[in-house]
């Protein structure tokens, strides 16, 4: 069976997941979540004003952390 590949690009205005950052910058979710609770680590989005808004990195912000 052949394999598709995405025809869609990487753009630094992507959204990830926690878990889809962490999986790029090599560390724990759990890591993701203590950085935030110390204001460490690359800038973060919350999607809403509720204590459970979700939370998304921009692409672009987890590359630029890479290269500091």
């Amino acid at each position: 069976m052949p394999i598709i590949a995405s025809t869609r690009e990487e753009h630094p205005d992507d959204l990830l997941k926690p878990s889809e950052a962490a999986a790029i910058l090599r560390v724990s979710v759990s890591t993701m979540e203590q950085w935030r609770g110390v204001r460490k680590g690359p800038p973060w989005i919350k999607l809403g004003t509720g204590i459970r808004a979700p939370i998304r990195y921009r692409r672009g912000d987890i590359i630029d952390f890479l290269r500091t």
